[in-house]
């Protein structure tokens, strides 16, 4: 095609026309937006950072790493103006509230206020550490800045999205005494055996970790069960629900604990919620901890048992008694159940499987009978060094055991005396005793 000069002058002012005036918008779109947009961040980040650091004696951190799944924790922390944090946690986190780690944090403009915490201390960066799964927590370490005013902050995970909340922690506590009353608020409900009721009526509680704070609940009403998530964080008078819950139609976000019933009570004026921990025979009944005997420091006739089995294997069967202890076995043509079983071990690794069941006595709450099930794997082969121990532990009429245990929050070791006979008795725990 061939061009006039004429039309080649009209296009050419066309053009710079059309040029002059994307470059102008362009300049004043980015004079007028990006120019307010960065002086109304730097004011706001300089009001945050004055919120910050001008809490004396720092700040309480509510810390869900995953709400679903863990529950959330205790940690204090203080920011200074040479930008390094300072924190400390509840003994769950740190192993010893008066321990301190410090480290870099930054403010900084990424799509809003970014709190960034990044030098790595022991304490607070393990929620976010990946660990050997490559998750880990699953936590965060940047948080945009939703809320703050000089006693209150409200943080968002740039990852996660959960929330956490800062509290200004007053001057008239130390950090040691208020993480002290955290962890005393542990001793008496951080478990994961609890159980609730909504008006005495049962709520089922599952840990969905070995952590606790974090329990699927399971509401039986007349037209369906209901199911839910509650997700918690100690606090000095009791726990804080990462987020409400509605069961049973009523909905609850804090518990309080009461010395007189040893319960976490929440009340409104038409309904009571409560939670407690579990009896010992129940927590024994849901255990799925392997539990080894302590045979030395049990009763002499339960001894008189170990050691004639030992001999039955030696000589016998001419192998090596290595091991007898309580635990759960998966059945290998049914993996999806899981049996209570007295197991047993000897030379390279051989196993017999004794399958049993607890069974609650109704109306106690520290009685229990073990009941005889079955054989599984060799065990049939090696019964006759076994039976009397098994027997002792199952036989009819003889069977029904009184258990105390180290503390009912998180057993270590229980003891079993027959009904029966006051003077047999065993000890089992979940630390293994040389024989």
């Amino acid at each position: 095609m061939i061009i006039v000069p004429d039309m080649k002058k009209i296009l050419f002012i066309l053009i710079s026309i059309t040029l002059f005036f994307l470059g102008s918008c362009t300049g004043e779109e980015k004079d007028i937006y990006d120019g307010n947009s960065n002086e109304r961040l730097t004011e706001e980040e300089k009001a945050c950072r004055e919120d910050l650091q001008e809490a004396e004696n720092g700040w309480i951190m509510e810390y869900f790493p995953n709400a679903s799944q863990y529950g959330g924790y205790q940690l204090l922390v203080s920011f200074d103006e040479d930008g390094m944090a300072t924190f400390s946690a509840e003994k769950a986190v740190s192993g010893d509230n008066t321990r301190k780690e410090s480290g870099m944090y930054t403010l900084k403009h990424e799509n809003g206020i970014l709190l960034s915490f990044d030098t790595y201390n022991r304490i607070f960066h393990q929620f976010s550490d990946p660990q050997s799964d490559g998750i880990g927590f699953g936590g965060d370490y940047e948080f945009y800045v939703m809320e703050h005013t000089s006693d209150h902050i409200v943080l968002k995970g740039k990852k996660t999205y959960q929330r956490v909340e800062l509290h200004r922690l007053s001057t008239d506590v130390s950090w040691s005494e208020y993480l002290s009353k955290i962890d005393k608020m542990a001793t008496l409900v951080d478990t994961k055996y609890l159980d609730m009721t909504l008006n005495g009526k049962p709520v089922s509680m599952l840990a969905k970790s070995s952590f606790a704070r974090c329990f699927n609940l399971s509401y039986t009403t007349d037209e369906a069960v209901e199911t839910h998530v509650m997700s918690f964080v100690l606090t000095v008078e009791g726990v804080q629900c990462a987020q409400p819950v509605t069961i049973g139609g009523v909905t609850v976000d804090h518990f309080i604990w009461d010395d007189t019933t040893q319960k976490l009570v929440y009340k409104d004026d038409e309904n009571t919620i409560e939670i407690g921990t579990l009896s010992i025979n129940r927590i024994f009944n849901q255990t799925t901890d392997t539990w080894y005997f302590a045979n030395k420091r049990s009763s002499t006739r339960f001894r008189q048992l170990w050691n004639s089995m030992v001999y039955i294997m030696n000589s016998d069967f001419n192998t090596e008694f290595n091991d007898f202890y309580l635990g759960l076995y998966a059945n290998p043509f049914e993996p999806e159940e899981n049996y209570q079983a007295v197991l047993a071990v000897c030379r390279d690794n051989i196993g017999s499987v004794y399958t049993t069941q607890y069974e609650i006595v109704e109306g106690t709450t520290d009685h229990i009978r073990i009941l005889w099930k079955g054989y599984a794997m060799s065990a049939q082969y090696y019964y006759k060094a076994y039976e009397p121990l098994l027997t002792f532990l199952s036989k009819e009429g003889e069977n029904e055991f009184i258990i105390e245990a180290d503390n009912n929050i998180y057993p270590q070791e229980i003891k079993f005396t027959k009904v029966s006979n006051p003077n047999h008795w065993f000890i089992i725990s979940t630390k293994q005793e040389a024989h």
